[in-house]
């Protein structure tokens, strides 16, 4: 068996991976949760890569996007629970070269991160029978399977905690700060969590942890305006425009950079705030760091006056995106120097 310890933060937006196969370097990979339909005589454009799961063939990630007409919509609620959701881990073992010369991977732990909101017993159990049972999945009409030995599902959030607080090896970089209060803001896709660690577990009630806004609800706002001034737009081609680069229509670019700020300070800051405010009113405080993770965090390095009480508090994570995979990695390692110490002391 591989000694494939992996941190996987499969959101509504994007797949976020982060493994290590034994002694090998830290591999990460990060793409669009997209999906188009593929056809069944053909690999697609330029040997765009097709992936099958149970009688459905799909391109994945930044290639669907050359099929506009193709898309399919799999963002509903319980998502971890459609075959998608583990064609992105397929997809992710494929490109890190995980399957090289092997067609059945058997992952020694595996750390997957579910959304507060989503954090039920229900899906829970789903997810960690699926990945201990195992996922069989095609490639470009190769038949491929993995599996896990070990599961665990944490709250995505959770993962910036362990991205900040321990090391690569799994170590903690600070004993003291790691007891300290934390609290995560995860600005996602779709969802912003609000995640509370204190000597270094995880406190509060999951369920109640997920704020209904995110990424999406500027991009639909974005779109909404694209479509009154120009056309119609999907949603997956509006993201760079967030991150500052001009529109193009018809052959011409156009500086929206003044509309995408209001869009972000309107729905973002605006709505953010006063719910951290409210959440966490009586613990801010003596928090001693504020992490700010996701995609979303992007849009807080100019953030003007967000928590501006606060500001000594906040950190925002190097690759916010991936911090969630990042820390799952990092857990799982130090998961595994505790389990090996445990087997020392039983000698």
């Amino acid at each position: 068996m591989k000694k494939i310890i992996a941190g996987m933060d499969i959101g509504f937006g994007q797949a976020k991976v982060c493994l290590k196969n034994g002694d090998e370097s830290i591999k990460t990979i990060c793409f669009p949760r997209i999906f188009a339909e593929a056809g069944r005589d053909n690999r697609g454009l330029n040997n765009h890569s097709v992936y099958g799961i149970e009688g459905e063939r799909f391109y994945v990630g930044q290639e669907a996007l050359a099929y506009q007409d193709s898309f399919i919509r799999r963002d509903f609620r319980d998502y971890v629970k459609d075959k998608t959701y583990w064609l992105c881990i397929g997809k992710a073992l494929i490109d890190t070269g995980i399957f090289n010369g092997d067609d059945n991977i058997r992952i020694k732990r595996l750390i997957l991160g579910l959304a507060p909101g989503h954090f039920y017993p229900e899906n829970i159990s789903h997810m960690k029978k699926t990945a201990l049972s195992g996922i069989e999945f095609s490639y470009n009409n190769k038949i491929c399977r993995f599996s896990a030995k070990e599961v665990k599902i944490l709250p995505q959030g959770s993962g910036a905690f362990f991205s900040e607080t321990l090391t690569d090896k799994g170590l903690i970089q600070e004993k003291n700060g790691y007891k300290k209060l934390h609290g995560i803001l995860d600005v996602g896709y779709r969802t912003t969590d609000f995640v509370l660690f204190e000597k270094g577990q995880f406190i509060g009630e999951k369920e109640e942890l997920s704020e209904d806004t995110g990424m999406r609800t500027v991009l639909e706002k974005l779109q909404s305006h694209i479509r009154q001034k120009y056309d119609k737009e999907e949603l997956e081609f509006l993201e760079p425009v967030l991150r500052g680069q001009p529109f193009e229509f018809r052959g011409k670019e156009y500086d929206l950079s003044d509309q995408v700020e209001k869009l972000i300070s309107d729905h973002i800051y605006k709505r953010i705030e006063p719910e951290v405010l409210k959440r966490w009113e009586g613990r801010i405080n003596r928090m001693k760091r504020i992490v700010i993770c996701g995609g979303g965090a992007y849009f807080f390095k100019n953030a003007g006056d967000f928590l501006k009480l606060h500001k000594d508090q906040i950190v925002i994570l190097p690759q916010p995106e991936l911090s969630n995979a990042v820390g799952f990695l990092r857990f799982g390692l130090m998961m595994e120097k505790s389990d090996s110490l445990k087997k020392q002391q039983k000698i």
